[in-house]
Order: structure tokens, then sequence, then C-alpha cells
């Protein structure tokens, strides 16, 4: 078996970028350079919108800790990430995009009902990014998603932040019975 230095658990959201002017942002009643979270309706509310107004700039698989393994990997790193998609075109983009970068996930069984994740990521002229989040089945990311065999052999397991903090979360992700050296920052 081949080992893994790090395997993450967090959120799985397609990260999709349009470029936007100030006036956009205040015509639709959104605070410039903040995140969000919303719900479905309006998220696909703001597609329509944005997709009136200009092309999609960029797309790719994100979320806090997928960001901070892609730029692991990145390094020469082998990481693997714990996550949940939907089975929709949104999910094997996040799939697809994942493996591009070098990072094995545990997506290759997952065929979930709803929706995959999605962060709007609107960028103003001065390169302010405003982001409107829907999290979609992730917010369900449970203990089911977590590949034990992976985790055993980590070296390093990091958790998203988010998931940290809220309750929920804690509720739904039961600890593996064997856990690798955590990542916690060094008092300076």
């Amino acid at each position: 078996m081949d080992s893994i230095d790090i395997v993450g658990i967090g959120n799985a959201l397609v990260d999709q970028e349009f470029e936007v002017t100030d006036q956009f942002l205040q015509q639709h009643k959104i605070e410039k350079g903040m995140m969000t979270l919303i719900e479905d309706a309006e998220q696909e509310r703001l597609i329509t919108e944005l997709s009136k107004r200009g092309e999609l700039k960029k797309q790719s698989g994100g979320g806090s800790a997928a960001n901070s393994l892609v730029g692991f990997s990145q390094f020469g790193g082998k990481a693997f990430y714990c996550c949940k998609v939907a089975d929709d075109q949104a999910g094997q983009f996040y799939c697809d995009d994942m493996e591009r970068v070098g990072i094995t996930t545990n997506t290759g069984n997952q065929k979930h009902e709803g929706k995959t994740g999605r962060c709007l990521v609107m960028v103003t002229p001065d390169a302010e990014r405003t982001m409107r989040t829907y999290l979609g089945i992730t917010a369900d990311l449970s203990s089911a998603e977590l590949d034990e065999d992976a985790i055993a052999r980590a070296d390093y397991l990091y958790i998203e932040g988010y998931l940290v903090t809220s309750p929920v979360a804690r509720r739904r992700l039961h600890a593996p019975k064997k856990l690798p050296v955590p990542i916690i920052p060094k008092s300076p």
C-alpha cells in the first residue's frame, strides 16, 4: 500500500468565478468582500443574473481544506481528500478537477442525490472577491465519507476549520479508530 502524506476532511465546492462591477453588487444588495452562505434558490438567481452579464471566467474544485491540499500537492506532497459530492455535473467536474491536480478522493463510489456545493466568486475591477456559497450536499458530510484506510496510512490529518467549529459537523464526523498526527500550529 502506498503511503499518504496528508488526508484532508472538508467541504467539496466548485468555485465559479465571474467578473462584476461594484454597481452589480450594490444592485443585488451584496456586501463587498464578504463570504455569505446562501440557499440554492438564491444562488440560482445569482447565476442567472451573472450569466446575463458575461461568461464564467474560471471554474475549479475548491473548499477551504481542498485548496490547502492543492497547494500541498503542487509542492510534491501526496494528498487524499474525504468529501461529499452529488451525482451531478458539478460533482463530476469536482472529481475530475481533483484528479487533474493530483489529489485522490473518496468520491469514486459516491452516487448521492442532491446538488454539489458551489461558491460563486464575484471579482470587482479592484480584485476584491465577494463570495456567495451554497453548500449543497457537502453540508451532510458525515463519517460515512471518511476513508479509514487512507487516514490510517497518512502521516497527517487536516480538518477544515469550518467543520471544527460546527456542532452539526462534530456530531456527524466520528473519529476513526487510528488517527495520524493532526496539524497543529506551533506557538511562536
